[in-house]
């Protein structure tokens, strides 16, 4: 009706137990509740409705077993291209020590089948996966292994397997006070693992260098970074190495020598010097030229009464110096400096000294001159500019046209635009230029005029002498010593009684002949003679009077001859002329003839008579005779008088 199982420890001494399995007639049984791992020995015995019958015989040892339980603390660590695994045995071997532990990976991925990890047989606790790819994630698990068979698998991770960083590239500088902006592109591969940090290493670029400093700073993954404080005009090279939990990767190329600069100092000592429409500055180059060479200054100017300075255009220049053209003569300006290098345009100077720009004058224009005796009058137009500064005074020089050099006309300065140049040769053409002064000095001369011929009024004529004539006077006179420079175009002839005060001109054409006859003269009378010459200047100053003069004529004839003959004489009347001629009858000159054609006549000789009757006596001829009478003054003797007669000497 059942069969009893019996059970102990296969060692001596151990106890039989029941198996309590109920009852059961079949003839085979599991016994559970054994200890894994412990020999055990069996027996049965049948049972009916009598009882319990024998037991059997004992059964070989049997050791109970299963598989191993699962293993425990599986942990990983990441490596180059693997992963570290490792872990504590099962708790429970299920009876059999553990021969081996499976080992499977797959990627951390939904659809990620897990392959085994092909190691050999090992029953140690830890194994490495390797054959893996760097950066991905895996998952991995473990099983125990027992001659029963692989216990229950136990996932760890995930884990990535990781190495070293690559080496960073394009790694560039830009330079700057006291430091070096670095820049570059990570590494194509990290490694497996993210960037932690950067290693930034920098050294002396000189020949032999080659000892590398490493940049102190908070870890960073950026990939740049400002590296300082470095010393300006200092040559460095850099290199940097990317880093991650793997460690540092390879340090990328370094790069060429880079020199920390900064813009310059400021120029000191400015100084302006005023100039032509310009201004020459000086300076002193600034203390520290940032540590790159200065390749250019910049010079801005400013008038003083504006805000806005302006940049002086000129190529670049590293003398500490300048000369800022294209300024208003006449202006204030004040200027600055500021020094350039590689790195830019530092700080500007202190603000020069202001310096008002000057130049020389332009040059008069219109320069023209009027003749004058012995002098010119010259005069011109200022200058369209003064330079900045006003005229003080303008330089009159001349010359000769014949020659080549000038000379300057002596005067007071003066700022006026006309001047009379004395002391000049009349008759002789000169030319004439003008230049004006100012405080900078004598700006450049005037074209010269046209040739101007000098000349004056001519000097007085002399020698004028008088000869009386009818009612007119005949003059002649020297020409004046001097014509003035110019040609004697006419003399004026003047006349006045002696008992006069107004002088009368002749009139008469222009004439420049040495002689003249006055007429219209009242005989009789004295007068006296007075010429001045005349040239396009004007008129001389007359000449000194001529001596008195007494224009005379002969007197007319005397008229109304008659006459009574007595005893062989006439007695003879006559009338005074109508005309003395201007001088007083001095005498009468009487002539007879016999009546008779071809008698000459016959003067009567007898001392000088102004009387107008006269006898004359000594007639032989009984007959009659014809009588003339003639007056006589100073000038000469009259014509004759009508016939009279003929008068009969005998008559009675």
């Amino acid at each position: 009706t059942d069969y009893v199982v019996e059970f102990r420890e296969n060692v001596a001494g151990a106890a039989w137990q029941t198996f309590a399995d109920g009852v059961s007639f079949a003839t085979s049984a599991t016994v559970t509740g054994l200890v894994n791992g412990t020999s055990y020995v069996f027996r049965v015995r049948a049972v009916n409705l009598a009882g319990n019958g024998p037991v059997s015989g004992e059964s070989s040892p049997v050791t109970p077993l299963t598989i191993p339980t699962s293993v425990q603390g599986v942990t990983t660590v990441a490596g180059n291209g693997q992963v570290r695994l490792s872990w504590m045995a099962p708790t429970d071997n299920g009876g059999a020590a553990v021969t081996d532990y499976v080992i499977q990976f797959r990627p951390d991925t939904a659809t990620g089948l897990w392959s085994t990890f092909t190691d050999g047989v090992s029953a140690t606790t830890a194994a490495t996966v390797t054959g893996l790819a760097n950066g991905t994630a895996y998952r991995f698990r473990v099983a125990a292994v027992n001659p029963v068979g692989i216990g229950p698998f136990v996932e760890a991770g995930p884990a990535t397997p990781f190495t070293v960083p690559g080496t960073p590239t394009g790694l560039a500088g830009v330079i700057g006070d006291s430091r070096v902006t670095l820049s570059w592109t990570a590494p194509v591969s990290n490694g497996g693992s993210p960037f932690t940090d950067y290693l930034i290493e920098y050294r002396v670029a000189t020949a032999g260098s080659t000892s590398w400093t490493p940049f102190t700073r908070a870890p960073s993954t950026a990939t740049s970074a400002v590296v300082t404080p470095l010393v300006n005009g200092v040559g460095y090279a850099f290199r940097v190495t990317a880093i991650n939990a793997a460690g540092p990767g390879t340090p990328s190329t370094p790069t060429g020598t880079l020199t920390p600069v900064t813009v310059p100092g400021a120029p000191t000592g400015v100084v302006a010097t005023g100039g032509d429409g310009q201004a020459q500055l000086s300076w002193a180059p600034p203390a520290s030229n940032g540590g790159s060479p200065i390749t250019d200054y910049v010079v801005e100017y400013k008038r003083l009464s504006d805000a806005t300075w302006t940049t002086f255009t000129r190529a670049p220049s590293t003398t500490p110096g300048a000369t800022v053209t294209g300024l208003t003569n006449g202006f204030n300006y004040e200027f600055r400096v500021t020094a350039r290098n590689a790195q830019g345009l530092g700080t500007p100077s202190a603000k020069s000294n202001g310096v008002t720009v000057r130049g020389l004058p332009g040059a008069p224009t219109g320069v023209t001159g009027t003749s004058g005796d012995g002098q010119v009058t010259v005069r011109w137009t200022a200058p369209v500019s003064n330079g900045g500064s006003p005229v003080t005074d303008y330089v009159v020089e001349y010359r000769r046209l014949r020659d080549s050099f000038w000379t300057p006309f002596v005067r007071p300065a003066s700022t006026a635009t006309s001047a009379v140049v004395t002391g000049l040769s009349n008759g002789t053409n000169y030319a004439f230029r003008v230049t004006a002064r100012n405080v900078v000095g004598l700006g450049p001369a005037s074209a010269e005029s046209a040739g101007v011929t000098v000349f004056g009024t001519p000097s007085a004529p002399t020698g004028v002498v008088p000869t009386a004539g009818d009612r007119q006077v005949s003059l002649v006179w020297n020409a004046p010593a001097s014509n003035g420079g110019m040609a004697i175009t006419n003399y004026i002839v003047e006349y006045r009684r002696v008992s006069d005060v107004a002088w009368t001109t002749l009139a008469q054409p222009a004439s420049t002949a040495t002689s003249a006859v006055v007429t219209g003269l009242t005989n009789g009378f004295n007068y006296v003679f007075r010429v001045t010459a005349v040239n396009v200047a004007g008129n001389s100053a007359p000449s000194a009077q001529s001596a008195a003069v007494m224009p005379l004529a002969v007197p007319t004839a005397p008229s109304g001859v008659t006459g009574t003959g007595r005893a062989g004489s006439v007695s003879l009347r006559w009338n005074a002329p109508a005309d003395n001629g201007g001088a007083a009858i001095t005498d009468y000159v009487i002539q007879y003839r016999v009546n008779l054609a071809g008698n000459d006549w016959v003067t009567v000789v007898r001392a000088p008579s102004t009387a107008l009757t006269a006898v004359v006596s000594g007639f032989t001829v009984r007959t009659g005779h014809l009588f003339r009478v003639a007056a006589v003054n100073s000038k000469g003797q009259s014509a004759w008088s009508e016939i009279g007669g003929p008068i009969n000497p005998f008559a009675s």
